[in-house]
């Protein structure tokens, strides 16, 4: 039980972590990013 709550933890702190990479990405290459997504969204 204890061991499934540590690795709950850590997913959270990992995506908490990926989001905020992502954030400060964000605010230095918006530009670049808005390119990325229309790049994706036309892939899918």
């Amino acid at each position: 039980m204890e061991i499934h709550m540590i690795a709950k933890q850590y997913k959270m702190f990992a995506l908490y972590r990926q989001f905020m990479l992502l954030m400060m990405r964000d605010t230095k290459h918006l530009q670049v990013n808005v390119y990325a997504e229309h790049a994706i969204t036309a892939v899918d």
